[in-house]
């Protein structure tokens, strides 16, 4: 039971920290790459303006001396731009480059792409419509863009630089977000299994004190000292086992009670039985009972006169068996020589 819960618990848990973790870790990429874009921009932006003011002042060089009119003097002009160009630190990949309005490279840092085409590409008309100043387009590599035009000599100045230029730091952070983020839910797991297991120590206390209460040792006591609700909740287990305790003492001493009571009513029942018994086989003459004073009849409650022998026979289980008592007989038949001759031999 305890590991099924524990497991519960870190099942639920531990993949909502972990999925929370690299969720703060893909919003602080998020974030971190957003600010390097804006950062990309805002620096793209300043050396355009350097750009800019170089070209400023070549072309306020060619009218100090009456030059902007010839064009070998504005080629030479655009050529000694893109040499000044150079000079402006543009990062490791980054540069520099204008066009004119047909979208042809007259001015790059480097050489080799002054006169390359670019009317064909979307990301050029946007510029040269004024739909957007910032852009990105591919070349080789992805690459961002910022663009201004210069009215004088009608040309689309633009700072570039690749993004994985100004991205490295942020790519260079990937894998130790990602190394943060494993070391953080291990982190995190090893923290909720020891506060679980901590939490979980009262229960299996109350979970093994009631598997002893139900195997009948109603003596078993709990102690957890935490002052919280496993505290409170040991407490009323204890009361409980207590009350059970005294409940199961006093069904003992009812049931002896009930045992002694039964064996005295069985006794009861006993001597009751042989009571009936014995009254049933007696009989008892009771009251005052009418008999002659001569022949000894006895008057019934019909007012008949009956031998003495069977009004007792028929208000008794006694018999009578007849014969003589001496007197009697000497009376009857001492004259008889048969009687005397008798009596002289038992003598």
């Amino acid at each position: 039971m305890n590991t099924n819960i524990l497991s519960k618990i870190l099942i639920t848990l531990l993949p909502l920290v972990i999925l929370i973790i690299f969720v703060m870790g893909g919003i602080n990429y998020y974030f971190s790459t957003r600010a390097l874009n804006n950062l990309a921009k805002t620096w793209l932006s300043g050396k355009l303006a350097v750009a800019v003011k170089i070209l400023t002042e070549q072309e306020k060089n060619l009218r100090m001396y009456g030059l902007e009119t010839i064009s070998a003097s504005k080629t030479k002009a655009q050529l000694d731009a893109g040499k000044s160009f150079l000079d402006i630190d543009m990062g490791n990949d980054g540069y520099l480059f204008a066009t004119d309005s047909l979208g042809v490279i007259v001015i790059h840092s480097d050489e080799n792409k002054i006169g390359k085409k670019l009317q064909d590409e979307n990301w050029f008309r946007k510029a040269k419509n004024g739909d957007k100043k910032n852009m990105y387009f591919t070349y080789n590599k992805k690459t961002l863009a910022i663009s201004e035009y210069f009215e004088p000599w009608g040309l689309f100045v633009f700072a570039a630089d690749p993004v994985e230029d100004y991205y490295g730091p942020a790519n260079k952070i990937k894998p130790y977000l990602l190394v943060v983020g494993s070391l953080g839910s291990i982190i995190v797991a090893l923290i909720l299994m020891f506060l679980v297991r901590r939490v979980m120590l009262p229960l299996k206390s109350l979970t093994e004190g009631a598997k002893q209460i139900g195997k009948g040792n109603l003596q078993t006591r709990i102690s957890i000292q935490s002052n919280d609700e496993f505290d409170h909740l040991a407490q009323e287990f204890n009361n409980m086992a207590q009350n059970l305790q005294n409940i199961t003492v006093s069904r003992d001493v009812l049931e002896k009670e009930i045992k002694e009571k039964n064996q005295i009513e069985k006794e009861k029942i006993i001597i009751i039985k042989d009571l009936t018994s014995a009254l049933d086989e007696i009989k008892t003459l009771k009251g005052i009972v009418p008999i002659c004073s001569v022949c000894k009849k006895i008057r019934d409650d019909k007012g008949y006169w009956n031998l003495l022998e069977s009004y007792i026979e028929k208000h008794s289980n006694a018999s009578f068996s007849h014969s003589m008592c001496p007197e009697c007989s000497d009376a009857f038949y001492g004259k008889e020589d048969w009687y005397i001759k008798m009596k002289k031999e038992k003598k």
